[in-house]
């Protein structure tokens, strides 16, 4: 993901109506507190990527937007209006507008249905159609995430490799024609020229149709690839937020400049490095000098 950064687009108008607005929300497993006073927005076209190590609320916060885990307080709009909390309280419109590609791939997809049927079901239920009009618009769909439905439609999930899953798992969400999708960790079990290939996928989705992602991550490379805005999550709060490129700059909160710290880079001289540091000629007196 390295050749693929796409820039921070500019600031949102003053007074601009979010397409999805977080406002201080409270959320518990049982009787255990997990979010604490969340609030964040995600306006038309842009994407926030959501970090923090694992447990720091992120996934959580997913699950309340899409209605999975009702909050205890605040409120969630779409569009300026109050989304009901609990999905099954939901119309068929607001859970249309909101939808999820998963992490998982090869769990995420049944794998004794066929492709074009995976596609299908949400374009019947979201939109009613049927007959040769449904197959014309999963072939759409198909065509879209750039995979060929004459040669795709009839397979199976297990006949995909995990870049076509995942790209399969996008025309799904595609299929309810959404403003808004939650991308969570969509590119952490796949290597890096497919996880590259789904981002610029996504990217060109995100042009095409007007789309806003919440993008869930823990890979900040995918951050800076994809990212218009950052929002930074610790023990299920909001620790600091802001434009992608002020929050890769310092000053920083604690917990973001130990974030940004723990990412690995390249560097083709950390042999070199480490033998002038332990002050030998070669790799094997290295060894013997860490074990003496």
């Amino acid at each position: 993901m390295r050749s693929f950064e796409r820039p921070q687009k500019p600031k949102v108008d003053a007074g601009a109506t979010p397409v999805i607005s977080l406002r201080n929300i409270d959320a518990a497993y049982g009787t255990t507190p997990v979010l604490f006073d969340v609030s964040f927005d995600i306006h038309a076209g842009r994407t926030v990527a959501v970090v923090g190590e694992s447990g720091s609320g992120k996934s959580t916060t997913a699950r309340c937007i899409t209605g999975l885990l009702p909050p205890t307080d605040g409120e969630i709009l779409l569009d300026g209006e109050s989304l009901p909390l609990d999905y099954r309280k939901r119309s068929k419109d607001q859970l249309r507008q909101v939808q999820m590609i998963y992490q998982m791939a090869d769990t995420a997809l049944n794998p004794r249905i066929t492709v074009g049927q995976i596609i299908s079901r949400p374009v019947r239920f979201y939109r009613g159609l049927t007959g040769k009009a449904l197959r014309k618009r999963v072939d759409d769909l198909m065509h879209q995430i750039e995979l060929d439905p004459d040669v795709y439609y009839n397979r199976l999930p297990g006949e995909l490799s995990g870049g076509q899953k995942q790209r399969i798992g996008i025309a799904r969400a595609l299929a309810a024609e959404p403003k808004f999708i939650i991308c969570d960790e969509v590119t952490s079990a796949l290597d890096q020229l497919v996880a590259e290939g789904i981002l610029r996928l996504l990217a060109k989705l995100q042009d095409e149709l007007d789309l806003s992602y919440m993008f869930i991550t823990h890979d900040l490379a995918t951050v800076r690839a994809i990212a218009d805005e950052v929002v930074v999550m610790k023990e299920g709060k909001v620790v600091e937020q802001g434009g992608k490129q002020e929050m890769f700059k310092p000053p920083h909160h604690p917990y973001t400049d130990l974030l940004l710290s723990s990412v690995p880079e390249m560097d083709p001289d950390w042999l070199t490095n480490l033998l002038e540091e332990r002050g030998v000629d070669n790799i094997g007196d290295a060894a013997l000098d860490k074990m003496a």
